[in-house]
């Protein structure tokens, strides 16, 4: 009899040990899953931009996982010869592509331009800058025309959700119609992979 008891208690015990194997392998009884893989990149324009601040809007040449964004000048127009910024994003779930293009509104002239780029903090952050050469004539600077466009592409296998993306503080100028740098006020809008 106490064989039989024995047996039956260390049947019970693999039995317990078994289930709870089975439960913290399928996730421990939460009900939880884990996060899909987005497929798309959805990015909604800025809000609330004032007067004489900048702004990155989606381009309608953007795809489901390519997003194109334009650099917009402020409603109240100025003038100048070029522009810098640094933006920062999630490079678990975007990477930058094609670097820094042009926009319509500065004439950078013939080769070599001056347009540069670059990627830093582990390819997370883009840093461009792009300008006129000399102060003959300075550009009308508005919210018509582009100052620059840059593009994320959405990376494969990325958790869908809120995708991180900003201006990197204090890292956004405007050359004005002499050539001196000053800071700008630049907003981005919500971007999501879903």
């Amino acid at each position: 009899m106490r064989a039989i008891h024995r047996l039956t208690h260390a049947t019970l015990s693999l039995l317990g040990a078994l289930g709870l194997a089975v439960a913290v392998a399928c996730g421990g009884g939460g009900g939880g899953s884990s996060t899909p893989s987005a497929t798309t990149l959805s990015y909604t324009d800025p809000t609330g931009v004032g007067a004489t601040e900048y702004k990155f809007v989606k381009n309608g040449s953007s795809t489901a996982q390519h997003l194109v964004l334009d650099l917009m000048g402020p409603a109240t127009a100025t003038t100048g010869l070029g522009v810098s910024f640094e933006l920062a994003s999630d490079a678990t779930k975007v990477t930058w592509t094609n670097a820094v293009i042009e926009g319509t509104t500065f004439n950078l002239g013939a080769a070599p331009k001056l347009i540069k780029s670059k990627l830093a903090a582990a390819n997370a952050n883009l840093q461009a800058g792009l300008f006129q050469k000399g102060t003959a004539s300075p550009a009308t600077i508005n919210d018509t025309k582009a100052l620059a466009q840059v593009s994320l592409d959405l990376k494969a296998g990325a958790a869908a959700g809120d995708v991180a993306l900003s201006v990197v503080a204090g890292k956004a100028f405007i050359s004005d119609a002499t050539g001196t740098p000053s800071a700008i006020v630049v907003k981005v809008g919500a971007l999501k992979a879903q």
